[in-house]
């Protein structure tokens, strides 16, 4: 598929076919943080915007 020079005229994005297809993930992305005990952190913060849930998860990461 050729891509499209951004900077043509009245460029319509939307009304392009594959702009309607949803992106598929095939990671294994609830394995991976609950491999690294990460999972309950990242769904509090996502439930309740606390940073201190961002924070552990922070500190996590820079542990890997």
């Amino acid at each position: 598929m050729r891509l499209l020079d951004p900077s043509i005229p009245n460029l319509k994005i939307d009304l392009l076919q594959k702009i309607t297809l949803s992106t598929r993930i095939f990671s294994e992305v609830d394995a991976a943080l609950k491999a690294k005990q990460m999972k309950a952190n990242v769904n509090e913060y996502l439930k309740l915007k606390n940073l201190n849930y961002f924070v552990k998860i922070h500190v996590t990461i820079s542990e890997c």
